[in-house]
């Protein structure tokens, strides 16, 4: 169950980029999600609220 200020969203990427997603997750040691939620909030220049 997510938290109620979350949502879940579905998208459809191409296999490369998939490939690539799941190389870089494996490097930094995270799931792919939690690399495309990095990734996103970096370009929006979001910061976790602390």
């Amino acid at each position: 169950m997510i938290k109620e200020e979350n949502t879940r969203i579905t998208v459809t990427i191409t296999k490369e980029i998939h490939k690539r997603l799941i190389e870089e997750a494996e490097y930094e040691d995270r799931s792919v999600s939690n690399l495309v939620l990095k990734i996103i909030k970096e370009h929006y220049k979001i910061r976790e609220e602390e």
